[in-house]
């Protein structure tokens, strides 16, 4: 089977045609796009790739946000922590005291790891 690699405006595309995502939909964001004072109290949903604007693109993964919960889902089911230039994200998380919720066990203690551990 063939990759077919969604492009950002594919992926905003598809989201806005969804009429219930629309209504919480950020946008398609690299890592280090992320708004600077994300809302806690309306539910709000990012697609976020793995690399800052200024490399390549690589892996998407998704993110919802509501009150003091967040869910990530890794298509991928990988640790985060193997995601080499996603700090912008992991420092956006340290912002805000979400409960952290993947699609792998794994991903929300990782996260609690992540989070906890001093940035380099």
């Amino acid at each position: 089977m063939e990759f077919v690699w969604l492009t950002t405006n594919q992926l905003n595309a598809l989201a806005d045609s969804d009429p219930e995502l629309r209504k919480y939909f950020v946008g398609a964001l690299a890592c280090d796009e992320l708004p600077k004072s994300p809302e806690r109290v309306k539910p709000r949903a990012y697609i976020l790739n793995t690399h800052p604007a200024d490399k390549p693109r690589e892996h998407w993964i998704a993110v919802w946000t509501e009150h003091d919960s967040c869910e990530i889902l890794n298509s991928y089911g990988l640790d985060l922590a193997t995601c080499e230039f996603l700090t912008p994200f992991i420092v956006w998380l340290n912002r805000w005291p979400y409960d952290y919720v993947g699609n792998d066990d794994k991903v929300g203690d990782m996260l609690e790891d992540i989070i906890q551990s001093p940035i380099k």
